[in-house]
């Protein structure tokens, strides 16, 4: 652990013990207005740490959930990870890492599902900051910093230049609506 976050052994307790806290009371919840019932189960039976060693218990009661989401593991490489400072250049990089191969190219991706993936919608689905309504707004404050980020950190990743536009890592795809 102390090489993962490069750090000395006496320093962990200080490092692990806010996360650790979050952690344990994190809750997986599912409300059925019709029917009148919830089911509320925490992600974790048990988060300890003594003396350098940290033991996380998964709760048994979500392992379905545990394991369905396995089909969509990706390797991300923890070093230039927890190098990236900014919560949005690490979940671009989370994101990035499923696609790694020659042959892999990242599907067209709508600003709305961005909005969500990145954090900025409020649970009934609408923008926390009106701001990024312009879309401008939102790639100037959120998508480039987040690629000059990971562009920093990690040169194993390589980010496609859009010839028409000058942008790199992305180029923007008009939706033309029906009549």
């Amino acid at each position: 652990m102390c090489e993962w976050f490069n750090t000395k052994k006496d320093d962990l307790y200080n490092i692990l013990k806010a996360p650790a806290e979050r952690l344990s009371a994190r809750v997986i919840g599912v409300t059925t207005e019709n029917s009148k019932s919830f089911d509320f189960i925490t992600l974790f039976k048990r988060i300890k740490y003594e003396n350098g060693k940290l033991v996380i218990i998964p709760n048994d009661q979500l392992m379905n959930q545990y394991l369905h989401i396995a089909g969509g593991h990706a390797q991300i490489f923890h070093k230039p990870f927890r190098a990236i400072k900014s919560e949005h250049g690490k979940r671009l990089y989370s994101m990035l890492c499923r696609f790694k191969g020659d042959e892999q190219k990242l599907h067209t991706q709508s600003i709305q599902s961005l909005h969500g993936f990145f954090g900025l919608l409020d649970r009934n689905g609408k923008l926390v900051k009106t701001t990024y309504k312009t879309n401008s707004n939102f790639i100037n404050r959120i998508i480039k910093p987040a690629i000059a980020a990971i562009k920093e950190q990690d040169p194993n990743i390589e980010f496609d230049f859009d010839g028409k536009t000058g942008n790199e890592g992305f180029a923007y795809k008009k939706k033309v609506g029906r009549l």
